[in-house]
């Protein structure tokens, strides 16, 4: 099987929201983490979700194989769409990863609100919580 033919499954997954099995691949020894950092540029903005969303769950697992995510998910901080802002905060927050910092703060005035779990709250409020987890650590 091809790197494209991987890849197209992967995104598949991404999209289809099976978020959970790409976790469980990973677990059970599939290289899946360099064709989900990957996707954190695509051009759809849920996949960038998706690919975020996974990586976050792998990293409360497996933080350390998801390690070279961080500086894609730091430079999603600025995304255009708030969606892929919240879950790159919110995976950040999961790695727990210092270097995420600055950008978090610059995030903290962010006022587009979002809805989560049927909770209203800011781009801003969970980039302050993503920085209270980092900086419990």
């Amino acid at each position: 099987m091809g790197f494209f033919s991987k890849d197209s499954r992967i995104k598949k997954l991404v999209k289809g929201g099976r978020l959970d099995e790409l976790v469980k691949r990973h677990l059970e020894g599939e290289v899946v983490v360099p064709e989900i950092i990957s996707l954190l540029e695509d051009e759809e903005g849920p996949v960038r979700v998706g690919a975020a969303i996974a990586l976050g769950s792998i990293a409360k697992k497996d933080p350390e194989a998801v390690k070279g995510a961080i500086p894609r998910l730091i430079s999603l901080l600025e995304d255009k769409e708030w969606p892929v802002r919240v879950n790159a905060a919110l995976a950040l927050g999961r790695m727990g990863t210092e270097e995420a910092l600055e950008k978090l703060r610059g995030l903290l005035s962010d006022a587009a609100k979002v809805s989560i779990v049927g909770e209203e709250t800011t781009v801003g409020e969970i980039a302050r919580e993503a920085i209270e987890r980092i900086e419990k650590r």
